[in-house]
């Protein structure tokens, strides 16, 4: 089974490399960022430096071509390719300053009001957004631009328990996962329902 196993992590490792430079989208659940932790999981469950240098590279191209007019939702923008980020160095499998790395996620987040934000989802609205910001706020921020008042909004809504924020990687594959690789389309490359869940799925059995 472990053989099985292996051979079809290696034919997706293959399927991102050819397709996942090409792709426009850099979010969480369907783009590359979710590709990114993907193949920095999957060096380390090789011991392949190439797929980790193949990951780096993934996360340049992000940091290259996350734009102004992305939006700030879990699932297709900021708070989600910035969660992943913080995975990544909460994780080891990069370094660097929370608070340079993440700076320009940080600006573009405080511009919103949090206690006007109706939907509470994790996807598209607060619980997403919360769940960044949870996880961003319980690493370094010394020279954050986090102010006072925004902290305490922040601290209003962690207590609200109509949120669910309690989300981690193995989470959120295991809800968006398809339990057949026959399901997943040729151009399904992400975390959701796409190849790199599925392999993180694989390797985390």
């Amino acid at each position: 089974m472990d053989k099985n196993k292996n051979i079809v992590l290696h034919q997706i490792a293959n399927h991102l490399i050819i397709n996942s430079s090409f792709l426009m989208d850099l979010s969480l659940y369907h783009g590359k960022m979710g590709i990114v932790l993907f193949f920095y999981n999957y060096a380390q469950y090789t011991g392949n430096p190439v797929y980790e240098e193949f990951a780096g590279e993934l996360l340049d191209e992000i940091f290259e071509e996350v734009h102004d007019n992305i939006g700030i939702d879990f699932e297709n923008g900021l708070s989600g390719i910035g969660w992943g980020i913080l995975y990544l160095l909460k994780n080891n499998f990069i370094v660097g300053s929370p608070d340079d790395i993440l700076e320009d996620i940080d600006k573009k987040i405080l511009e919103v009001n949090l206690l006007k934000i109706i939907d509470l989802s994790l996807e598209r609205g607060l619980a997403g957004i919360v769940t960044y910001l949870t996880n961003r706020l319980s690493v370094q921020y010394e020279k954050s631009c986090f102010y006072t008042d925004f902290i305490s909004d922040l601290q209003k809504l962690v207590a609200d328990e109509r949120l669910n924020i309690g989300f981690d990687l193995c989470s959120i594959v295991s809800l968006y996962t398809y339990s057949s690789i026959k399901r997943i389309t040729r151009k399904s490359f992400g975390l959701y329902e796409g190849y790199a869940g599925y392999g993180f799925k694989l390797m985390a059995k």
